[in-house]
Parts: C-alpha cells; sequence; structure tokens
C-alpha cells in the first residue's frame, strides 16, 4: 500500500511541477543574460558616448527645460487667438418679482397684464472677446517666447557638448592608467628577472650576498608604484562609469586599437577660421545674440503700453424662471468694439523702456565678454595641440635610447661592468619615459577634444 502510493505522488505533482519549471525558465535566463550586473562587454569610445548621452541626467533636465520652453511658445502665440468664455447665474430674491406688459388699447389707454416671473431667475451667457490691437505686445511676447526656445535648445547642446568633452577626457584617462600599469608591470617584472639572474649566479658563488640583497630591494621598491598604478586603474574606472551612468558598474572595460597611439600629421590651423568657426556654432555665442535681440523685443514690449489697444468683444445671455433652459424667453446679445489707451500713469511705463534700453546694453557687453572669452579658448586649444604633439615625437624618442639603455646596463651587468643599482636607474629613466611618453599621447587627444568642445562642434 505504502508502494503504490507513493508511486502515484509524482504523478499528481508533475503538472504544476511542470508548470514551476517553465515559470523558473525566464528567470534563469534573465539573471544569464544580466550576468548578474557585471559589465562584460569592453566599451569603445563611441559606446561610452551614447551610453552617456542616453544615462545623463543634465541632458534629460535640458531636454524637459526645450519642453517647457515649447510650451510658453504655445501660450504667447494663444494671445492672438479669440478668447471664448461661458458663465450661469441663479438668483434668488425675498419676493416674487412683479412685470406689467401692455395687451390692449381701448381709446385712449393702454389695458396691462400682469405676469409674475417668481422670487427665482436663471440666466446663462456666452462671452468672445478678441484683441484686434495692443501695440505689439502680442508680438514681442511670442518673439520672445521663439528666443527663450531657442536658448533652451542651446542649452541642451551645451550639456550634450560638456558631457561629451568629459567622458572623452575619461576614456583617455583610463587608457592613460591603464598604459602606465603595463609600464610598472614590465618594470616590476624585469627587476624580478633580474633577482632571480642575480640569485642564480649567487648559489655558483659569482655574486655576493650584498648583492642579491641589492637586487631584491630594488625588486621590492617597485611593489608600491605598481600598487598605484592598480589603483589609479581602479579609479579610473570609477571615474568613466559614473560619467557614463554606470556607476554600480565600477569594473568597465574599454576598447581601443592601436589607432590611438598612431598621431597624424599634425594639421594645419588657421585661427581665424576655427575662430570664425566658434562663434557660429558655441551655444554660449548664439545664446548672447538670442539675448540681445531678446531685449530689443522687451524694448518693443514696454513702448506698446503708450499704445492704445483695440478689442472686439461679443456677448449672448438668455434668462428665465426655471432650470430648464429650454423655457427661457429673454434672449439678448451685445456686439462691440473698444479702444482704450493709458493717459498717465507715472514714471512706470517711462521707466519700464529705459529698463530694457539698459539690459539692451548690458546684453551687448555681455556678449562682448563672451567673444573675448571664445577667442582665448581656441587660441589655447591650438598652442596646447601644438606642445603636446611636439612632446609626443620627443618622449617617443626618449623611450626608445632609453630601451637601449637598459639593454646596455644589462649587458654590461652580466660582465660585472655594472651594479644593480646601474640597472634599477636605467630601468627608472625608461619607467619614467614611458610614462611621459603615455601621457602626452593622453594630453594630445584631451587637446583635441577641447578644440571641439570650444569650437563647439556637436
Amino acid at each position: 500500500m505504502k508502494m503504490k502510493r507513493c508511486s502515484k505522488m509524482p504523478q499528481k505533482l508533475w503538472v504544476p511541477l511542470a508548470i514551476l519549471a517553465l515559470l523558473c525558465l525566464p528567470l534563469t535566463a534573465f539573471a544569464a543574460d544580466n550576468g548578474g550586473g557585471a559589465q562584460t562587454k569592453a566599451l569603445t569610445l563611441v559606446d561610452c558616448l551614447k551610453t552617456g548621452y542616453d544615462n545623463s541626467q543634465d541632458i534629460k533636465k535640458a531636454a524637459k527645460s526645450v519642453d517647457v520652453a515649447w510650451e510658453g511658445v504655445k501660450q504667447a502665440a494663444g494671445g492672438f487667438f479669440p478668447t471664448l468664455k461661458y458663465s450661469l447665474g441663479y438668483e434668488k430674491d425675498s419676493y416674487n418679482t412683479v412685470n406689467y406688459v401692455p395687451v390692449d388699447k381701448s381709446g385712449t389707454y393702454w389695458t396691462w397684464k400682469e405676469i409674475d416671473s417668481g422670487d427665482q431667475a436663471f440666466s446663462g451667457a456666452l462671452t468672445l472677446s478678441w484683441t484686434l490691437y495692443d501695440g505689439g505686445k502680442l508680438t514681442g511676447n511670442l518673439k520672445v517666447a521663439w528666443l527663450d526656445l531657442d536658448s533652451a535648445k542651446e542649452d541642451l547642446r551645451s550639456a550634450k557638448q560638456e558631457l561629451t568633452y568629459n567622458i572623452k577626457a575619461y576614456f583617455y584617462a583610463l587608457w592613460l592608467a591603464e598604459q602606465q600599469l603595463k609600464v610598472a608591470q614590465a618594470s616590476y617584472d624585469n627587476l624580478q628577472q633580474h633577482y632571480e639572474q642575480v640569485k642564480k649566479q649567487f648559489e655558483v658563488e659569482k655574486k655576493a650576498k650584498y648583492d642579491l640583497l641589492k637586487a631584491e630591494v630594488a625588486w621590492k621598491e617597485e611593489e608600491p608604484t605598481l600598487l598605484s598604478a592598480k589603483n589609479s586603474v581602479k579609479t579610473a574606472k570609477l571615474n568613466l562609469a559614473t560619467a557614463i551612468g554606470l556607476g554600480k558598474q565600477a569594473d568597465v572595460e574599454i576598447s581601443y586599437g592601436d589607432a590611438i597611439l598612431q598621431i597624424p600629421a599634425q594639421p594645419e590651423m588657421n585661427f581665424q577660421s576655427l575662430l570664425d568657426e566658434a562663434y557660429q556654432q558655441r551655444p554660449e555665442i548664439r545664446q548672447s545674440e538670442q539675448n540681445i535681440k531678446i531685449s530689443k523685443w522687451n524694448r518693443v514690449i514696454a513702448r506698446a503700453g503708450y499704445l492704445p489697444s483695440l478689442t472686439l468683444s461679443g456677448t449672448s445671455s438668455n434668462e428665465g424662471a426655471t432650470s430648464d433652459y429650454k423655457e427661457w424667453d429673454d434672449k439678448t446679445w451685445t456686439l462691440s468694439v473698444g479702444m482704450s489707451g493709458l493717459i498717465f500713469d507715472g514714471p512706470t511705463t517711462l521707466s519700464k523702456i529705459k529698463e530694457a534700453k539698459l539690459n539692451e546694453q548690458i546684453a551687448t557687453i555681455k556678449d562682448t565678454q563672451e567673444r573675448d572669452t571664445v577667442r582665448k579658448d581656441v587660441q589655447s586649444a591650438i598652442q596646447n595641440i601644438q606642445q603636446y604633439y611636439a612632446s609626443v615625437g620627443v618622449n617617443q624618442d626618449n623611450v626608445a635610447l632609453d630601451q637601449e639603455a637598459l639593454r646596455m646596463t644589462q649587458i654590461k651587468f652580466d660582465a660585472g661592468m655594472a651594479t644593480t643599482l646601474d640597472v634599477k636607474d636605467a630601468q627608472l629613466s625608461l619607467d619614467e619615459a614611458g610614462d611621459d611618453y603615455y601621457q602626452e599621447i593622453a594630453n594630445y587627444l584631451n587637446a583635441l577634444a577641447k578644440l571641439d568642445y570650444v569650437l563647439g562642434k556637436d
């Protein structure tokens, strides 16, 4: 009996277990696809930029500001349309309202009929109003709203350009940290190999114990440098991951080819042509020009305070003694055109006009200052590119020279003509040359990115 009952249990549970297994499959696949949140794909610079654009809160905020400015344009445009409003009324009196109407005339006198309107009244009306002319206020407000929208778009461009430059800088910083780690690792491995070589010579009594200890100390002294280089890589990864919105995946990997080391021939850079490009593309310059236009339109709006306004209005109303509007029988309508204007308001309107003029002058001054800043930025970017380009070539030659110096020192050491200190000094010189070489390449790449930024390239 027990065996028979046990044999039937799996059959009873088969269907729910199968359903449970099917439900678990998507979760398993999801976990496999996400790898527990670990970053597995090496990101190129293009990948980093795209990811940063998608995750940037600054870009999202700037995009929302564009949407807000667009709503402002709609509101300003709404002033050109007529407005239609309704009103409903109810009145309750403490006594009945009695009206008398003439119904017949017999001889000299009219016969009047008494009509009891009751003690309550219901009414409704539709009112149409349309501004035909206001001295230019509506036009000015619409122009300002369009300029505000353009300015918001420039804020969005600026946020994206700044993020582009920052991501490039962090990408190149990580590349530099990885190259300097390779230099530190190679130095550590080379001094370890030197120690092992001295150890073998010590074992056959070709080197003194002092030489062995000296080689071991030189090797061990490289450990802090190697650890510092590894920490620099971790920090650079964290900075890049944060910049592109992957802060929870700090162990980001980047992908780059050997082309990053192939510095092209120095391009011909014409300062005036680049400056003209910056004046046309920089968001700050565009916004300063927009601010000048906004100030001019604000002056138009202020001057409109002295000009008359012309308004068309119409009203259609009806009322009755009951709440059923179908029984209302007192229809009336009015159509009117009205003109109004300012005679005197003290110094208010005049002050607004003067304020608008002063703001226009301030905007012009700020535009001049902005152009001076852009000129300085372009000049500095060009000078940095020229400087770092020259430094890359010099440091590349230094690396080749120090590599040969280290090789010759090792040969001399094997021949007993050099000490461990000589080998270490040669290795340190090569390390410094390698670090400087990669540093100048990173500086050159950053200078190119900076030039794109100061030119306002999207």
